[in-house]
């Protein structure tokens, strides 16, 4: 057994068990869903259908792979605030290009200069792409890139390192209380 306390690992699930589980973590089944889905015997009745879905989501093993793939998915503080810090310090000159129109008759005098676009490879490169936050394109076909707001990052990064708290922060304890108890909720339904 490869998992802690003796407790399967996902591979070591049945076929079925792991079919329920793909189905509660990746598609968001709910439990009967995921039991009718992974081709338990559904039973004479709808309650046995529940009761059925209930034994298997709450199966020792079942549960902790659930628990255990939750978890993953939740981002964890840290890279939370590595993401917000990134956005905090975006500089959008990073991906910006200026070119100058350069008149062909004119001995290559430049006529306008400051026509901008974005380098959305070049923003990738640099790992930034999370930054875009929106691409879309106007009426004329125009695209349109949003970024991510730089003020609401940096104020995100004031309130975890303590600089302040929200009214709503006050009233639980902090903003590590109000995300842990939103992450319990979370993990108990």
């Amino acid at each position: 057994m490869g998992a802690k306390r003796g407790l399967k690992t996902y591979a070591e699930l049945t076929p079925q068990q792991r079919e329920f589980v793909d189905g509660v973590v990746e598609r968001g089944l709910t439990n009967v869903a995921a039991y009718e889905e992974a081709g338990y015997y559904v039973g004479p009745s709808r309650n046995a259908v529940h009761q059925g879905a209930h034994k298997i989501r709450y199966n020792k093993h079942v549960d902790h792979v659930i628990r255990e793939r939750l978890n993953k998915m939740v981002m964890s503080k840290e890279e939370a605030l590595a993401r917000q810090t990134a956005a905090g310090r975006f500089d959008i000159g990073d991906a910006l290009e200026v070119e100058a129109l350069v008149c062909p008759h004119c001995d290559g005098e430049i006529h306008e200069e400051g026509y901008a676009r974005i380098n959305v490879k070049k923003l990738k490169e640099m790992g930034l792409s999370h930054q875009i936050k929106k691409i879309s394109t106007d009426r004329n076909g125009n695209q349109i890139i949003e970024f991510r707001d730089v003020d609401q990052a940096q104020d995100r990064i004031l309130r975890a390192a303590g600089a302040y708290q929200t009214q709503a922060e006050k009233e639980v304890g902090g903003l590590a209380s109000l995300m842990s108890k939103a992450l319990e909720m979370r993990q108990n339904a």
